[in-house]
């Protein structure tokens, strides 16, 4: 939009928005994303929606690229990949064969989008040693965050022997490269 002298009005507002989404956490500038995919096809917020899109999507790139070179760190997601495939342990949690299948998928799948782009890369490619440490780490914090919480003795113990099934049934596989 443009006044009198050819000034451009909407440049600032871009800029600010472009450093507000730099200081987001990658959970808000999903939220972020998300509020926009909503008004995407808006008749009036429409095209609002759609730039803040796009300066996302740079913004996405940007920690992405950071990310694989080891220059930024991921947010932790509100729901992690273990959520995402329905993976639940403990008393109300899924029994060991269902488990195990969701780990299987977590480990041979291209996953889904969980949390921000640049928390994906965290997880690497399937079979990957890269995607077996991942969850190797993802489950051993478990273990060690709940194992003196009380009530929780059971979701510990289906930790434990999925962490033992996933050192048996994919670390050779990952590690060695034998797939």
């Amino acid at each position: 939009m443009e006044v009198e002298g050819g000034e451009d009005l909407l440049e600032p507002n871009i800029a600010k928005i472009e450093r507000d989404l730099q200081g987001y956490d990658d959970n808000k500038l999903v939220k972020r994303q998300r509020n926009a995919e909503g008004l995407r096809d808006h008749p009036v917020h429409g095209a609002s929606a759609r730039l803040i899109l796009e300066l996302i999507a740079k913004e996405h790139e940007r920690r992405v690229s950071s990310a694989r070179v080891g220059r930024y760190k991921a947010s932790t997601p509100e729901e992690g990949v273990l959520d995402a495939y329905g993976y639940k342990v403990g008393k109300s949690g899924l029994k060991d064969f269902a488990r195990r299948k969701r780990l299987d998928a977590i480990m041979s799948e291209e996953l889904p989008l969980v949390g921000s782009p640049a928390h994906m890369v965290e997880w690497g490619s399937p079979f990957s040693p890269q995607r077996y440490r991942k969850l190797h780490r993802v489950i051993q914090v478990n273990i060690s965050s709940h194992k003196y919480r009380d009530n929780l003795e059971v979701a510990v113990a289906d930790w434990e022997e999925d962490l033992d099934y996933l050192e048996r049934e994919w670390r050779q596989r990952c590690i060695a490269g034998r797939l």
